[in-house]
């Protein structure tokens, strides 16, 4: 509903994992009303949260030449820093063959990323919480 209150989109495409969020947002999209002020304060909070610097795995940074998972690591740092999951995201994380701490800080990354992320800072910061 809040992609959608925006009156220049006209297409939104969520990602779903089961068929129960299908229906959830085959449901959002037909539910039209205007969204509650508790509503906009909690995505305002989100965008707040997550700032302009994620990942939003797109992969364009990928192939890394030290064969880290760039998206991976990031996805396994969020789930510590958001979600308080920081023991699954720590385990989760240990099962990637190679982590960020691998990172040699090359740059080829950010030659191809579409969203101007410093890539390498963000790595080193995933190496340093996830130690």
């Amino acid at each position: 509903r809040y992609i959608l209150s925006n009156p220049d989109c006209h297409i939104a495409i969520p990602g779903m994992a089961d068929v129960e969020e299908v229906l959830q947002n085959a449901q959002a999209g037909q539910d039209d009303s205007p969204l509650t002020q508790q509503e906009l304060a909690a995505c305002e909070k989100i965008r707040t949260d997550l700032g302009t610097s994620f990942c939003r795995r797109c992969g364009y940074c990928a192939p890394c030449p030290q064969g880290i998972d760039i998206p991976s690591n990031f996805l396994f740092v969020n789930y510590l820093r958001h979600y308080g999951l920081a023991d699954w995201a720590k385990e989760r994380y240990s099962t990637l063959k190679v982590n960020a701490s691998a990172c040699v800080k090359c740059g080829l990354c950010e030659t191809r990323r579409p969203y101007e992320l410093p890539i390498r800072d963000m790595l080193a910061k995933v190496a340093e919480e996830m130690a």
